[in-house]
């Protein structure tokens, strides 16, 4: 399934469970094909290294910025024991970008 495909499926909407826009959970179609933290991408839910697939049951619609971070705490978890260092691994998203809500997220 291509990529536009599950995002008009998903009626351009962010599904990732946890999503950082600070007004709505939807997608700006015009943003497609640019470099916003907005943009639309396609996310794994079953990631492809655990044996996940390309098929639709499988895809989902999501921000960029809420791919990303969610990326990097799926990479915290591989690699980093909670009962060591639990602080490395927050559960709040924004906690992950230093605590902080970034201007930069804001546009």
């Amino acid at each position: 399934m291509n990529r536009l495909a599950v995002l008009n499926r998903d009626r351009w909407t962010c599904l990732m469970p946890v999503c950082v826009h600070p007004c709505t959970r939807s997608i700006n179609p015009a943003l497609n094909h640019t470099r916003s933290p907005w943009a639309p991408t396609v996310d794994h839910i079953i990631q492809r290294s655990k044996g996940g697939t390309d098929r639709q049951g499988n895809l989902r619609a999501a921000h960029r910025v809420c791919n990303e971070i969610a990326a990097l705490r799926r990479h915290r978890r591989r690699h980093v024991r909670r009962s060591l260092a639990p602080n490395l691994v927050p559960d709040d998203p924004i906690a992950v970008l230093g605590g902080q809500f970034p201007g930069w997220l804001a546009s």
